[in-house]
């Protein structure tokens, strides 16, 4: 799990006190198990849809909002793998480096990678143009 420091605006409090106690600006609470995006989104590597407008701050991905225990990022796209041990891609397709089926320029949303269903993905990386996963005996 990754445990996340929530900084209110007298102090750094952990994440296991009780927000009612906080006075947090909404910008700085982050949840565990959750993707947040920022920089350039050109070519739809943030996975923000079809506003391909850079983030200049955390921006949390709706449809990753629990269970990602890593993310990593390719040349132009990017990955996360969730505790179930699925695989979600976004960005530019090049070389197929998604693993599923999507537009020609690839895909602004994240979207399961196909061929693995039923596996236990355990670790992956992230190239230019590629992607690779390390599968559970």
């Amino acid at each position: 799990m990754v445990r996340t420091i929530m900084t209110s605006r007298k102090r750094k409090v952990r994440e296991d006190q009780d927000e009612d106690d906080l006075n947090l600006h909404p910008t700085t609470l982050m949840t565990p198990g959750a993707v947040y995006v920022w920089g350039e989104g050109d070519c739809g590597q943030l996975g923000t849809g079809p506003d391909l407008q850079g983030r200049y701050r955390p921006t949390p991905l709706a449809s990753l909002a629990k269970d990602v225990i890593q993310v990593k990022c390719g040349g132009m796209h990017s990955c996360s793998l969730k505790s179930d041990g699925t695989v979600y891609t976004w960005g530019v397709n090049d070389e197929s480096a998604l693993g599923r089926v999507c537009d020609d320029d690839g895909s602004t949303e994240p979207g399961e990678v196909v061929g693995i269903e039923g596996e236990k993905v355990v670790q992956f990386s992230c190239g230019d143009s590629h992607t690779a996963t390390l599968l559970r005996d």
